[in-house]
């Protein structure tokens, strides 16, 4: 069994843990199941899970959990956008990709700089066109930094203000138990992609009904400009699992709707119900 996110969290006194948890594995060992000893975490603390900090706080009487983004980040991310800040010459392609893949990790965790986020996308797009055209303004491969200019001075600004040194605003949010917004009971598509492959699994009234599986092929990285089993192309990934999930299930669903839940969707900018 292989998963990305975790598969389970307990939520009590450490002694209180023990015992659940010991039953738990001891079953997974008994059937067999290839267990990560390294990515697990046993504490009552801070649990770090694909550069995400996981916590709990107590908010208005009653537990919540906290993600924050890691100062460790912050850091990375306001210095990737350095170059972009500058508004001098020309940055790279995988730079670009750098620095998006990155601004929609936080964008993620952090929903209040979407529109600087969005307005970096919005200069990529920009870029491009004006690259289509008669008159380029910038070569092969590469983009004109004044263009993402006023979106990375802005994020920069907003992760560390000079010369505090402090983020302008909290670099975490809590998430508290709430109904969903969505019709569990009706067509619901569960995606996930990483950067070797996609799945997408078809749910009605609350049971899986049908399921599809593709592996990435080098035709589908070079399409998508990326790599297989690179990171640096996984939002493309995503979308790209999106879309086929989309096309083989979507026009018999037409007249209702069809709820998609992903783990990524907030990233991508995307609704529950297209």
């Amino acid at each position: 069994m292989y998963v990305d996110d975790p598969i389970t969290v307990y939520l009590d006194s450490k002694s209180a843990c023990e015992l659940p948890a010991d039953i738990m594995i001891a079953w997974w060992l008994t059937l067999g199941l290839p267990l990560s000893w390294a990515k697990g975490s046993f504490t009552p603390s801070v649990h770090r899970w694909i550069g995400t900090d996981f916590s709990t706080r107590v908010v208005d009487g009653a537990a919540a959990g906290v993600i924050t983004v890691p100062a460790e980040f912050a850091q990375n991310l306001f210095d990737v956008l350095e170059p972009f800040a500058q508004a001098r010459g020309h940055v790279s392609e995988a730079a670009v990709d750098q620095a998006l893949g990155k601004a929609g990790r936080l964008m993620y965790l952090v929903p209040s700089v979407r529109p600087w986020v969005s307005a970096l996308w919005g200069a990529l797009a920009g870029s491009r066109a004006a690259n289509r055209g008669q008159r380029r303004e910038s070569p092969p491969g590469r983009h004109a930094a004044k263009r993402f200019a006023p979106a990375a001075r802005w994020i920069r600004t907003l992760l560390r203000p000079p010369p505090s040194s402090s983020p302008l605003l909290p670099l975490e949010q809590l998430v508290v138990e709430s109904m969903p917004a969505i019709d569990l009971q009706g067509p619901l598509l569960q995606i996930d992609a990483s950067p070797w492959g996609g799945g997408m699994v078809l749910c009605q009234d609350g049971k899986a009904k049908e399921y599809a599986v593709i592996a990435w092929t080098p035709q589908d990285a070079k399409k998508l400009s990326t790599k297989i089993g690179s990171p640096d192309g996984q939002t493309s990934w995503e979308y790209l699992v999106v879309l086929l999930g989309l096309l083989i299930w979507g026009s018999e669903h037409r007249s209702t709707g069809i709820a998609i839940l992903g783990d990524n969707l907030a990233a991508l900018g995307g609704g529950s119900k297209p």
